[in-house]
């Protein structure tokens, strides 16, 4: 948040306070299809707190949200000279690295929202990334979370607190197998091994399920 804004709410709403989205499951599943494949965008623990944040891509929405909130702090949202399209990079790609944009179009008349939901594209592919290229010779850049390098690097006078269970264990799937792997003994996979061979598994068949749809 702090290289976002300061306010969370905000952030976190920022699509619907810009326009209207009849249906996020739709949209969201309309997305999880062009994208590259291997990410997990779910909460999928019944352990988590809140039931409203498993299933239904949540982790997806919210990436959307906070991206669009830095998007058009840093002037990213594009709108056509005629005022009838608007669009934003996501920072997200496709299975062949092309930039995948978030479109919106008019609202219906007397609608609360000047914006509504058109859908996802890449530039210049399929009805609505030819429509994109039409209205907009130029689409917006990808947002920038860091101006310096800097912010990258790690304060080492910071104490460091923080949850082992609830980052190696409950979202063990997070991270990469290989690594998992290389960072523990034989003592620790006897604890994940299951979660390993679960995490493959779902992996391999998010691969096949995104082959077929490609298709």
């Amino acid at each position: 948040m702090n290289f976002i804004g300061s306010s969370s709410k905000l952030a976190s709403n920022a699509i619907d306070l810009f326009a209207h989205v009849e249906d996020w499951s739709v949209a969201l599943k309309e997305l999880e299809s062009k994208l590259l494949c291997g990410e997990n965008w779910d909460y999928k623990y019944s352990n988590v707190k809140h039931s409203a944040m498993r299933g239904e891509l949540f982790i997806l929405k919210q990436y959307l949200n906070y991206t669009f909130y830095c998007a058009k702090s840093q002037d990213l949202i594009g709108i056509s000279s005629a005022n009838d399209f608007a669009v934003f990079n996501t920072g997200l790609v496709d299975n062949i690295y092309e930039a995948i944009y978030f479109c919106f179009v008019p609202s219906d008349a007397g609608a609360k929202k000047r914006w509504k939901y058109a859908g996802f594209c890449t530039y210049g592919t399929g009805q609505m990334g030819k429509l994109l290229n039409s209205k907009m010779t130029e689409p917006p850049g990808k947002v920038q979370y860091f101006s310096s390098i800097h912010d990258m690097l790690f304060d080492t006078t910071k104490k460091l607190n923080w949850d082992k269970e609830h980052i190696l264990i409950e979202n063990i799937d997070r991270l990469p197998i290989s690594f998992i792997e290389d960072q523990c003994d034989s003592n620790d996979l006897d604890h994940v091994g299951d979660y390993i061979d679960k995490i493959k598994r779902e992996r391999i068949r998010r691969i096949i399920s995104t082959t077929f749809m490609s298709i």
